[in-house]
């Protein structure tokens, strides 16, 4: 549309219609041409002038609102188990959306990864308060390390707001840290907490 807005225009026309009417010299269709070029001016530009407009509306019909918020399908969780795998969380002051999608997590693996988040938490022996997160002490043992890494591997996918520590002592220490904005503490406090054993604190 805009080539052919370009072509009939005001500017293009003196150059094209003159140079059709010497293509045509002879032919009756040049006698009328050179007849009526008041006629044949006039036309080109109501026809420049529709092209413009049509492509306009072309190209705006081909462009899509930005969407604000990424949008979540498919998402199911077990009603026993917290929003942590599939939960939202909305900040009062921000309006910013926590969201963790589970159809990130491979399929196979999502029942797991749920019981994995249950049972790692449910051993947390304690809790330390972080400006920005919660650190969650472990049991030492080689079998919880390998749990929490696989924790790590699949929550990354579902909740990529979330910063991971995985940290191992030199006394034999196991600590996981969940870290972020205030938003992502609010939400550590809220879903994590219920699956552990010990006070998050006030």
């Amino acid at each position: 549309m805009f080539g052919i807005a370009c072509l009939t225009s005001p500017c293009c026309t003196p150059l094209l219609v003159p140079l059709v009417i010497a293509l045509l010299a002879g032919t009756p269709a040049a006698l009328w041409m050179s007849a009526h070029l008041g006629w044949i001016f006039g036309g080109l530009t109501l026809i420049s002038a529709v092209s413009f407009v049509l492509g306009w509306r072309w190209l705006g019909s081909k462009v899509q609102p930005t969407q604000s918020v990424a949008q979540v399908s498919n998402v199911t969780f077990d009603s026993n188990y917290p929003k942590i795998l599939g939960g939202i969380l909305m900040s009062e002051q921000e309006n910013l959306v926590i969201a963790c999608d589970l159809s990130a997590i491979n399929a196979a693996e999502r029942d797991q990864h749920m019981l994995t988040g249950k049972q790692l938490f449910a051993s947390v022996t304690e809790v330390q308060e972080l400006a920005d997160g919660y650190a969650f002490r472990l049991p030492s043992e080689n079998l919880t390390l390998r749990s929490a890494a696989n924790f790590i591997a699949n929550e990354r996918l579902c909740c990529p707001f979330f910063d991971f520590t995985l940290k191992v002592g030199a006394q034999g220490g196991l600590w996981l840290s969940l870290t972020g904005s205030d938003e992502v503490k609010q939400f550590v406090r809220v879903e994590f907490g219920t699956l552990v054993k010990v006070s998050l604190g006030t």
